[in-house]
């Protein structure tokens, strides 16, 4: 993500890891999860000049995209 869409800058941040996004997770990525009772993983990413945020799909979650029945390809 380097530079920033927004402000042109390189001064970017990664979280170290995913993480489950309690509240809004379940709405954000619904049915990518691990299993049923598992919320899929996000992957936080922030511009330090002008704090746009990007949140990005683990790869766990990502991977089950193509046998999903409840998402679908645009």
């Amino acid at each position: 993500m380097q530079p920033c869409p927004e402000c042109k800058s390189d001064n970017i941040f990664q979280y170290k890891k995913a993480f489950e996004l309690p509240g809004a997770g379940g709405e954000l990525l619904p049915k990518l999860g691990r299993n049923i009772f598992s919320l899929a993983k996000i992957l936080p990413v922030v511009c330090g000049d002008c704090g746009f945020v990007r949140l990005f799909a683990a790869q766990g979650a990502r991977d089950k995209l193509e046998a999903s029945k409840a998402w679908e390809r645009v």
